[in-house]
């Protein structure tokens, strides 16, 4: 219902704003280490994708057009074709981020998430329990308290709240989420 709706998300914000991240200087290093999670992340917040999403992207699922990246997901869920773009931000440089991370993959594979050791891609792909392990991963290194409850679906939540938090309603979030509307 929609007033549980709203006060499990007014608890979720209270929530976010006690446990908010300052801008932490991130050495080049932790930035290696971390760089195919923060690809990763970059997919779901831009997206809202859900794990199995990622886990079916094809590179050919990317077009990369200068100023910006045009990411379509031809399977999803809910059946629908999904598109969304990834732009440069001003904290982060999300299409720099994207780009590296596919200079670095290997040719001959479709699948878009390789596995990254040492500064290059292999050709095994990153599997489902990978992605679901990610988001845990990262508030570990960000020292969150209760790591462990960060899973997969925290990539998508994260997006939607960020759209929230920029001023869409309910019907832009649900359409970024790949729901049917009539």
């Amino acid at each position: 219902s929609k007033p549980k709706y709203k006060k499990e998300y007014d608890k979720f914000l209270r929530w976010l704003k006690v446990n908010s991240i300052e801008n932490k200087n991130i050495s080049e290093t932790i930035m290696l280490a971390y760089f195919q999670d923060m690809v990763v992340l970059t997919m779901g917040y831009f997206g809202g994708c859900r794990g199995q999403e990622l886990l079916n992207m094809m590179i050919n699922h990317i077009a990369d057009r200068d100023s910006v990246m045009v990411v379509d997901i031809p399977e999803s869920k809910t059946d629908i074709r999904k598109k969304f773009t990834i732009v440069e931000e001003n904290e982060f440089s999300a299409l720099g981020q994207v780009r590296k991370y596919m200079s670095l993959r290997p040719s001959g594979s479709e699948r878009f998430f390789l596995t990254y050791r040492e500064k290059r891609c292999t050709v095994q792909p990153v599997g489902k329990n990978t992605f679901g392990k990610m988001p845990s991963k990262i508030a570990n290194f960000l020292g969150l308290p209760d790591p462990e409850a960060f899973m997969g679906r925290c990539l998508r939540r994260t997006s939607a709240t960020a759209l929230i938090n920029a001023g869409a309603n309910m019907t832009t979030l649900k359409r970024h989420g790949g729901e049917v509307h009539q």
